[in-house]
């Protein structure tokens, strides 16, 4: 007779994986691999955390909504009366059928499927068929999700989440010259990845912080190809180079990781120069849109804003959301989505594949090499292999992931 596998629902199974970890390696094979732990990713991890959800120029006008799946929960994210935002569970509260099924829409209220109970966009229940007379429809709305819009991104968290606010005072810092409000979808990607989230996200995060396994980022930042060269002279130009960027640049350069109340908010705002000469993140280097916000000129700097696994990368004429989920647990959802200022025009102000060439190459060689990562792991000769001293963001962001999981 063979034991049961594990499924992680108590803290004790948790902590004794969690345990296998050696300091300052990468984690064990079942961490990538196990469906048991995916449920815990989503549950312990996305259901608690605040995470990045889009942008209001996706519901641009009262009744437009789009739907964000996480897990087994579905989150109608909406735009009411007033440009008021909300976040309502897709559960209706009769028989529990999905309320809205498209995942992009305009409807004045929400109408089940089943039975025709209609809710406003709000999520206040406004009808409910065949109910007795004295039924309360004020008691029988659709549940509702902790929601914040910053600069017109769009956050939502399931749970308890934590105290937004100093992640809102210093996203505000960081975006204030954008003006992200006004903005327009410019163009928008997705991909299925065959690999666990979380190394898709080491991933990303090693790219964020050296960048030197990806040839674009090599080309158009200077830090990447620094880390690349790995030769004194360079470092140093670098560092001179740096240093004469920041003497002159407009915002903060940097703000602590994480907090250490839990539960701990994972996030990261940072700025940093681009390249010699470069304006913007762009193959040449010269703008491709519009500036955005209250900008008279570009700084030849970049912002760059983490939170768990969700990214806004804004330049001086474009930004960039780029946000992961993890669908299955060898199958993590990418969705990318580029902004420019509102009024600009596609084929008069910009041009959609010169605007994403960078970021649809960074998370297009992401997803290969995660994939092929994923496929090293799921060998039962995988190991857990130290991390380097350049990796040390991936070993702390590791550490801070299992303190979650406990």
């Amino acid at each position: 007779m063979t034991s049961a596998r594990p499924d992680f629902a108590d803290a004790s199974s948790r902590a004794a994986l969690a345990r296998k970890r050696a300091a300052g390696h990468t984690l064990p094979r079942s961490f990538y691999v196990d469906p048991a732990v995916h449920g815990v990713d989503v549950e312990r991890i996305f259901s608690r955390h605040w995470i990045i959800a889009g942008h209001v120029a996706s519901i641009p006008r009262q009744g437009d909504y789009f739907l964000y799946d996480i897990g087994y929960e579905s989150i109608v994210v909406a735009r009411g009366e007033n440009d008021a935002v909300h976040a309502l569970a897709n559960v209706c509260r009769h028989r529990g059928s999905r309320v809205c099924v498209e995942e992009y829409g305009h409807s004045r209220q929400f109408v089940c499927p089943l039975h025709g109970w209609a809710y406003d966009v709000d999520g206040r229940l406004q009808s409910a068929p065949n109910m007795p007379e004295d039924f309360d429809l004020s008691s029988h709305g659709l549940p509702t999700a902790r929601i914040e819009v910053v600069d017109g991104v769009i956050f939502v968290c399931l749970d308890d989440g934590g105290d937004f606010s100093p992640v809102r005072r210093d996203i505000l810092e960081y975006l204030a010259p954008y003006d992200l409000v006004d903005a327009r979808i410019a163009y928008h990607r997705r991909y299925l990845c065959p690999a666990n989230w979380k190394l898709v996200a080491e991933i990303f995060l090693e790219l964020q912080t050296t960048g030197a396994a990806f040839a674009e980022m090599r080309q158009v930042m200077a830090r990447a190809e620094a880390a690349a060269q790995r030769d004194g002279e360079t470092t140093r130009r670098y560092a001179e180079f740096a240093a004469a960027w920041r003497a002159t640049a407009r915002l903060p350069h940097e703000r602590p990781t994480r907090r250490g109340d839990a539960p701990a908010i994972d996030y990261a705002c940072r700025r940093e120069p681009i390249a010699p000469n470069f304006v913007t993140q762009s193959e040449d280097g010269r703008a491709v849109a519009p500036l955005l916000g209250s900008q008279s000129e570009s700084d030849g700097g970049v912002t760059v804003i983490r939170l768990l696994a969700g990214w806004i990368v804004a330049c001086s004429d474009y930004a960039a959301i780029v946000r992961f989920t993890p669908i299955e647990a060898q199958v993590t959802e990418m969705d990318v989505t580029w902004l420019v200022r509102s009024s600009a025009v596609e084929g008069a102000n910009y041009d959609a594949a010169r605007l994403s060439w960078l970021w649809r190459a960074n998370v297009e060689r992401t997803l290969k090499l995660a994939s092929d990562n994923q496929l090293g792991v799921n060998a039962r000769r995988y190991r857990s292999g130290p991390y380097a001293p350049d990796e040390a963001a991936l070993d702390a962001w590791v550490t801070w992931y299992l303190g979650r999981f406990v």
